[in-house]
């Protein structure tokens, strides 16, 4: 799956040392990059690393929708939902 792979190659960048400023337009940056929009369901949707690595056991993928998420931006994907 391209959001998992999406996910784990993300950029890390230690924001410690910018202001509060500088540190949102980071996170507006890797949303973009992170939150998908699918055309079929009309939600912006992510895919959650962290909640997965507690259901490795299950081998369960957990995702993320919203529904008054912005989509301007945003990659244009399919999600699990609707496949």
């Amino acid at each position: 799956m391209s959001i998992i792979k999406d996910y784990m190659n993300r950029e890390k960048i230690d924001t410690s040392n910018f202001s509060e400023t500088t540190r949102n337009m980071f996170d507006a940056k890797r949303t973009d990059k992170h939150v998908k929009y699918c055309p079929i369901c009309t939600k912006c949707f992510e895919f959650d690393m962290i909640a997965t690595k507690s259901y490795v056991e299950n081998a369960r993928m957990v995702y993320h929708y919203y529904d008054d998420f912005p989509s301007y931006g945003k990659e244009r994907e399919i999600c699990p939902k609707c496949l």
